[in-house]
């Protein structure tokens, strides 16, 4: 009985380690407002991250600006280890405007054999999430593919918002979006050429993402 109840503890101490502090601040080493070169020195200090890479900058033009224009960049890593993720098949997107941090993206492969290590996931960080963000809405994610009248719901997932007044008013600081998603193995139809399910998965994903304009030349407006 001792024995049990000393493995039962620290079975506990390891489940708390690893999801008893996922906040959105606490998952990622860097936030929304950093330069690109403050967030690349961050990223390259840390031990459990890896495969560091800066992709090209170009210019982008909404028409809501009105002729002005914005130097988008990007730069991409992964984690190696994470106490708040169990995965080691997983990316993370950051994207800039005019050197500064916007969104943050990331995104985590299993394969057709692990839907409970991604559901797993999926609730774990739903739990922690929800703790700072107390106000979410639930949304369902379909598909439609060929040779099906209707869409296949392919996922599920939460907006996380830190007030009911965020919900009403969606500030420039976007809720935090969290999902996990199949995906199917299709093939072509010949004669349509439209892309059918066999019924076989290749994967799931899970993502989770969050953006704020505050500092930015988008400041919502038509953006998204």
């Amino acid at each position: 009985m001792k024995q049990f109840i000393v493995v039962l503890f620290f079975a506990m101490l390891l489940s708390s380690k690893m999801y008893g502090q996922c906040s959105i601040d606490e998952l990622f080493p860097i936030k929304h407002g950093m330069t690109k070169s403050q967030v690349v020195k961050v990223l390259n200090d840390q031990e459990n991250i890896q495969d560091v890479k800066e992709l090209d900058n170009k210019w982008d033009h909404p028409e809501y600006l009105k002729g002005d224009s914005v130097l988008l960049s990007q730069v991409n890593f992964k984690f190696k280890t994470h106490d708040c993720l169990d995965s080691n098949n997983n990316e993370v997107i950051l994207l800039f405007a005019d050197d500064v941090l916007y969104d943050i993206t990331l995104r985590a492969w299993f394969d057709s054999n692990s839907f409970e290590k991604c559901h797993n996931n999926y609730r774990s960080l739903f739990a922690s999430l929800n703790k700072s963000l107390p106000c979410y809405e639930e949304v369902s994610i379909s598909r439609k593919y060929g040779g099906e009248a209707e869409k296949v719901k392919i996922g599920e997932g939460f907006r996380l918002y830190r007030s009911e007044q965020d919900m009403k008013n969606k500030p420039l600081e976007y809720p935090v979006v969290l999902e996990y998603s199949t995906d199917y193995k299709c093939v072509t139809n010949l004669f349509s050429g439209e892309r059918c399910r066999t019924g076989k998965i290749n994967k799931y994903m899970l993502h989770l993402g969050y953006s704020n304009l505050k500092g930015t030349k988008h400041e919502g407006r038509g953006f998204h």
